[in-house]
């Protein structure tokens, strides 16, 4: 994917276009609903989060950056996503359950990322 990124037919609007798809198939996962929207550390109370995760990052928040125009190139939007269950794995640990659930989450991503891209 990285030679996509300095390629100029790539508009903000047709990264979305792309895009778009993918974050929905990823919220509408049967894990989908956890990465969702952002950590709320009151309400689950985790009152340390941001002192360990230190750029948060929800689906939510990528799907409204890709409505947004927000992403300029591919990698931008891959580093988002990912971002979302690195902190998840960050957060709760390299051999948790929800470290199991980003990883699977990720590697539905990278092949989807992937697929939506060939022949670009």
């Amino acid at each position: 994917l990285s030679s996509l990124v300095s390629t100029s037919h790539l508009t903000p609007r047709y990264i979305s276009r792309k895009c778009l798809p993918l974050v929905k198939k990823l919220i509408n996962h049967e894990h989908g609903w956890v990465f969702t929207d952002a950590v709320d550390p009151v309400e689950l109370n985790i009152p340390d989060y941001f002192n360990i995760v230190k750029h948060p990052m929800d689906l939510t928040l990528v799907s409204k950056k890709l409505g947004d125009g927000a992403y300029h190139d591919v990698a931008s939007f891959e580093s988002d996503t990912k971002l979302v269950f690195d902190n998840a794995i960050l957060f709760n640990g390299e051999d948790s359950q929800m470290a199991g659930i980003a990883k699977e989450m990720m590697e539905v991503f990278t092949a989807d990322l992937q697929n939506a891209w060939k022949g670009e």
